[in-house]
């Protein structure tokens, strides 16, 4: 039988999944308010209804018992679909992987509501709303000022257009992780690995693109 306190839990649970979720949708992610009030909510009722089915028709069954237990893990496995949904490959890189993430621990907190956890499930969506909000402005001081890009650079069949990147990419100031030349029929081509301030990346990106004897300038 649902009590009370269950459906106070649920109610919980969906509240929680729209703290998360006001984030996400703040920032125009593609699990949203109602994507992951919805993710929270079902956990919480999967999880509540793997306890209470088995209490209610195996009860007078002697030697049986139910295993709470196989929803959880297909909760896990259901959600693990929808994160990787809102993973997309662009340009050389993943993007989503954020919010893959917090479909993950937005089920486990739905579970924890939905297993009568009420303090872990409090506990988890503020912690995860602080990580989500507060932590966003740290990670964008990181990025401004500590970011790695790849870039392809092709030139012209020149040795002065091949010295010319060498010294464009010593002169800006960023550190070089990886540096990758070789001759082609065409000219040149590097593959190198920059880290940097933002600033500087776009900068050494800029002159690159606007030297005559480069032919082009891609971030991979």
């Amino acid at each position: 039988m649902i009590s009370s306190a269950n459906l106070i839990d649920l109610l919980l649970s969906i509240l929680a999944g729209g703290l998360v979720g006001l984030e996400r949708q703040l920032h125009d992610k593609p699990a949203g308010f109602r994507t992951n009030i919805m993710i929270c909510f079902g956990a919480a009722l999967f999880t509540l209804l793997s306890i209470r089915i088995p209490e209610h028709y195996l009860a007078d069954v002697p030697g049986r018992i139910g295993d709470p237990t196989r929803i959880a893990a297909q909760i896990v496995t259901g959600v693990g679909f929808l994160g990787a949904g809102s993973i997309i490959h662009a340009r050389g890189g993943v993007r989503g992987l954020t919010t893959a993430a917090s479909i993950w621990v937005v089920a486990a907190i739905g579970m924890a509501f939905g297993a009568g956890f009420r303090w872990v499930g409090l506990l988890a969506a503020s912690g995860t709303a602080v990580i989500l909000f507060a932590f966003a402005t740290i990670e964008s001081w990181i990025i401004r000022y500590y970011t790695t890009v790849r870039l392809h650079i092709k030139t012209i069949a020149s040795e002065d257009a091949a010295e010319r990147v060498e010294r464009l990419l010593r002169e800006s100031g960023l550190k070089m992780r990886y540096r990758h030349f070789q001759k082609t029929l065409e000219g040149y081509s590097y593959d190198v690995s920059l880290v940097g301030a933002e600033d500087d990346l776009l900068r050494i990106q800029q002159a690159l693109i606007h030297d005559k004897d480069i032919r082009s300038v891609k971030r991979t």
